[in-house]
């Protein structure tokens, strides 16, 4: 191989550098960073597959309406990206699973009963509080449920992503390293071997 040829190979190795560099350095750019399932949409989603209870006949009196709050604290699944530098100014978005907590608090309408029998009406209210203290208890182990099979979800998909980018940037980074290494050390053979003597013409 020739000087000449020498050069030009190494060039071309340094462009094959270049651009796997530049696949690294936009890899999942196009992926927007998710900040998860909103904690709000968790917790309707539990709501519909948990069905509020019945209550119990209610005692003779005057029935009112009031606003209880209820908070939730819920533990939300979200992908996020930590940045990892590589060779040549190149950054790698790397996506990993975490859990936030967010808080959620809402006011429920709840039934009082006045104007009963104070034995009727503490008996009521006290089995309305049993009943809603198990449907409270279903309601947070769905919840748990529902994160936890988005949190399975979200490793799917930070999986396919990491694969997507190892054969879409790392890989061919590499092979232009070692290629560019290869061609380094073509470069130097060839400036340090003297130059093949000229045969003048005959």
């Amino acid at each position: 191989m020739t000087r000449t040829t020498t050069i030009i190979v190494f060039v071309f190795s340094m462009v094959l550098v270049g651009g796997g560099g530049f696949l690294v350095g936009n890899a999942l750019v196009s992926t927007p960073a998710r900040t998860g399932v909103a904690a709000q949409s968790i917790l309707e989603e539990a709501k519909q597959r948990v069905p509020e209870p019945a209550l119990p006949p209610k005692p003779a009196g005057r029935e009112e309406k009031v606003l209880v709050p209820i908070t939730h604290s819920i533990q939300v699944p979200k992908i996020e990206y930590q940045i990892i530098k590589m060779p040549f100014g190149s950054n790698v978005k790397i996506p990993h699973t975490t859990f936030e907590t967010q808080v959620v608090t809402e006011n429920v309408e709840k039934t009082t009963i006045v104007d009963a029998a104070p034995e009727e009406k503490a008996a009521w209210d006290a089995e309305v509080k049993k009943l809603q203290a198990d449907y409270n208890k279903r309601l947070d182990e769905e919840i748990k449920k529902i994160t936890n099979e988005q949190s399975r979800k979200d490793l799917i998909e930070t999986t396919a992503i990491i694969k997507d980018m190892i054969n879409g940037a790392i890989i061919p980074l590499i092979t232009a390293l070692v290629g560019l290494i290869g061609a380094f050390l073509a470069l130097k053979k060839a400036f340090e071997s003297p130059p093949a003597p000229v045969t003048p013409p005959s």
